[in-house]
């Protein structure tokens, strides 16, 4: 029940930090690979627009960043 719902809120903040959802695999490196993901997580992601879309909390619209 976990499972769908954690790929897609992971690969969402990969996007919000500019990421390509491949950095996903980094999961696969035991330890070291799952620390850089949560670090990933923690970090703010770019301000403004970015390639994947407009940041939903700098949105001057907010119904523009669904």
């Amino acid at each position: 029940y976990v499972l769908i719902p954690s790929l897609a809120v992971t690969i969402r903040r990969l996007h919000d930090a500019d990421r390509s959802a491949w950095w996903l695999m980094l999961g696969f490196i035991p330890f070291f690979g799952q620390l850089i993901l949560l670090i990933f997580m923690i970090l703010d992601g770019t301000r403004g627009a970015n390639r994947f879309g407009p940041d939903p909390r700098y949105a001057e619209d907010p119904a523009a960043a669904i």
